[in-house]
């Protein structure tokens, strides 16, 4: 009788613990349905959010499309608000927080994650660096990244951190370094592709800014080369190499029709001064961006042989940061580029194209591109965009003490 009970003992434990494994299985089947229904339907979500973004007409006030999509966003938190704490939940409300600018909630949930210790760790870490970087901790961002750059997988998140970093670091050392881990990578997701033939335009400067001419026109060459072989395009790196190529050469003339705050001017006649020219545009916003710096270099040294020289052209259109006007004659453009110049409180010489001819002989593809032509008439340096001007200024210096 006692064996009968033993034996009968011993199954309603095998059925109930089995009834409680079984259980637990449906139960984590059901939790990883769940997550992987809410990695789909953040994934949907921002599919949606981009094709709002394309149907957008031109010129819509860009919060308005933030404000659709922070509703969409919206949506997706309160299905999922009732959802088990987990790290895969977490990890999704953290992504779709982050989106909405909710920073502060967004590195709570990254932190708990990271806490966790968990299969999610890098994952969380990497999340991490692109909340910090939209809170502009570069610093905290940056070591967060090198603690997991060689573990985490090499998807969006990843090369989005890369890219901000790149922009984001003003050390030439470290913005070499994270440049050459962009180009090295051997499956850059389609949507930073584009992103590839600048981060090779970086190197060369990085070369070019540590005195080494020949490497950055090899890496310019190289970066052609091999662009061209997979079929990409490479006109960009071309005007690049262009322009390094003109570096100790003689400037070429600046032909325009029309003349602001000078008559026309000829290169080969300003021999002994040195020359800074600023190919700019109105409708340019970094262009904009340079023009105080040189505002106040042209008052700083206007008495010490230097000549800064403006450059642009008709479009036959005109925009800058207060008006645009479409279909507006030569005469009528020049007019209001004078009135520009007026505002900004310009007075250097500035020559006015009526087409690219020059900014083809410079190499000029992005504006704002700057040249500095030394006291020969032969070109010395050059700088594309806006930043850091104060790098020019040093090689002014330099060429009015040599």
């Amino acid at each position: 009788m006692k064996h009968k009970e033993a034996r009968m003992g011993k199954k309603v434990f095998f059925f109930i613990t089995t009834a409680l494994l079984m259980s637990l299985i449906a139960c984590s089947n059901k939790e990883n349905q769940i997550v992987k229904q809410m990695a789909e339907d953040y994934k949907t979500l921002k599919q949606k959010i981009e094709e709002i973004k394309k149907a957008a007409p031109a010129g819509t006030d860009y919060s308005i499309i933030n404000r659709e999509a922070d509703s969409l966003r919206k949506e997706f938190l309160k299905k999922y608000e009732n959802t088990k704490l987990t790290e895969d939940t977490e990890y999704w409300r953290a992504k779709a927080l982050l989106d909405m600018g909710k920073l502060d909630e967004a590195l709570e949930k990254a932190n708990w994650i990271i806490d966790q210790g968990g299969e999610f760790l890098s994952e969380a870490k990497l999340l991490k660096v692109l909340i910090l970087l939209s809170k502009d901790d570069y610093q905290t961002a940056l070591k967060t990244f090198q603690e997991i750059e060689d573990k985490v997988k090499k998807n969006e998140d990843y090369f989005k951190a890369l890219l901000r970093l790149i922009w984001a670091t003003e050390d030439i050392d470290t913005e070499e370094t994270l440049c050459k881990k962009f180009v090295h990578e051997n499956n850059i997701p389609e949507k930073y592709k584009r992103y590839v033939p600048y981060i090779y335009e970086n190197l060369a400067d990085i070369a070019r800014e540590k005195g080494n001419l020949k490497q950055s026109q090899k890496i310019l060459q190289d970066a052609i080369a091999k662009l061209k072989e997979k079929g990409e395009t490479t006109s960009s790196l071309e005007y690049s190499l262009k322009k390094l190529n003109l570096i100790g050469t003689t400037a070429p003339p600046l032909e325009a029709k029309y003349w602001l705050n000078s008559p026309a001017l000829n290169v080969n006649r300003l021999r002994g001064k040195i020359l800074i020219i600023d190919f700019f545009a109105p409708w340019c916003g970094p262009c904009r961006a340079v023009i105080p710096h040189l505002v106040k270099l042209h008052d700083k040294y206007k008495t010490k042989d230097i000549i800064i020289i403006g450059y642009t052209r008709l479009y036959g259109t005109y925009r800058d940061d207060i008006r645009k006007v479409e279909n507006v004659s030569p005469d009528e453009e020049v007019k209001l580029i004078d009135e520009f110049l007026k505002r900004f409180k310009i007075k250097y010489p500035v020559a006015v194209a009526t087409d690219k001819t020059v900014f083809e002989a410079y190499g000029v593809r992005g504006i704002p591109t700057i040249f500095i032509i030394d006291k020969d008439g032969k070109i010395y340096d050059f700088k594309v965009g806006s930043g850091n001007e104060k790098v020019m200024e040093d090689k002014v210096k330099k060429l009015l003490t040599s």
